[in-house]
């Protein structure tokens, strides 16, 4: 961008006049963020000055309009994620996190020699009002109500991902509502048992799988689900914190330094 030849300094000197002892100084014109500077481009008096900007961000400007991710970066989305995406890609989360749950139980049963438990099937089989049948009759009702249930209470990690609610904390206040959810459906039925009369290898392998899989649907939770606007992660001290709150800390802590 060139500015025009006239200013406030005067008409600048043509080509045939060689009066460089005249000729204005370049300016440099100070606007909040951004600096103006003339900076001189003729060869000999021929040419106007030009205007160079300096002081500008490296960074990429923000898009009005845009939203920024729990990274703090630009998420590209023109507007935020509406429930319905949210709880859909829950339902997506949860699935993954009962294939690594189911995963974690084969492998564990080869070793174990733990028999299939059928207490889902009939746990949905009170629920649903049906007769009670064997448990080589019930299989199907079991897979249903062990991935139909994991499945469902993904959306729920899907929304504490979107409030906030992330990375291994909110992994580990999931794996409590999970514990609770199985707890009170199968007590409130009739077909379980409070935990604490389990024998204790049954107690740490329901704990065992139960958290594999609240880690695995919270970090695919976390990986599908932006966070709210303005949170960003830390290495130290909480995992997560708002960027008003950590630049708060930040300040008080740099009063208590002694100068």
């Amino acid at each position: 961008m060139r500015v025009h030849p006239t200013s406030s300094l005067g008409p600048w000197p043509s080509s045939g006049q060689a009066q460089d002892r005249d000729r204005p100084e370049p300016q440099m014109v100070v606007t909040p963020g951004i600096c103006k500077e003339l900076v001189d481009t003729s060869l000999n008096g021929t040419r106007p000055p030009t205007v160079r900007l300096t002081g500008m961000s490296h960074h990429q400007p923000h898009r009005p309009g845009s939203r920024r991710n729990w990274n703090g970066y630009p998420s590209g989305r023109a507007h935020p994620m509406s429930t319905s995406e949210v709880l859909a890609r829950g339902l997506i989360a949860g699935a993954v996190g009962v294939a690594a749950m189911t995963l974690a139980e084969k492998l564990e049963q080869a070793f174990t020699k733990r028999p299939n438990s059928y207490v889902p099937a009939h746990t949905l089989e009170r629920l649903l009002g049906l007769p009670h049948r064997p448990d080589q009759e019930r299989l199907l009702l079991n897979w249903a109500m062990h991935w139909g249930q994991g499945i469902a209470l993904g959306a729920i990690r899907a929304l504490m991902a979107q409030r906030g609610y992330r990375g291994p904390v909110g992994s580990f206040l999931y794996l409590n509502l999970r514990l609770l959810n199985d707890q009170t459906l199968e007590n409130a039925t009739g077909v379980g048992a409070p935990p604490w009369t389990w024998p204790v290898d049954e107690q740490v392998i329901d704990l065992l799988h139960k958290t594999i899989y609240a880690y695995a649907t919270g970090a695919a939770a976390d990986r599908l689900i932006e966070g709210p606007q303005g949170q960003t992660r830390r290495k130290s001290s909480h995992y997560y914190a708002s960027s008003s709150f950590s630049k708060a800390a930040e300040e008080m802590k740099a009063k208590k330094q002694p100068a």
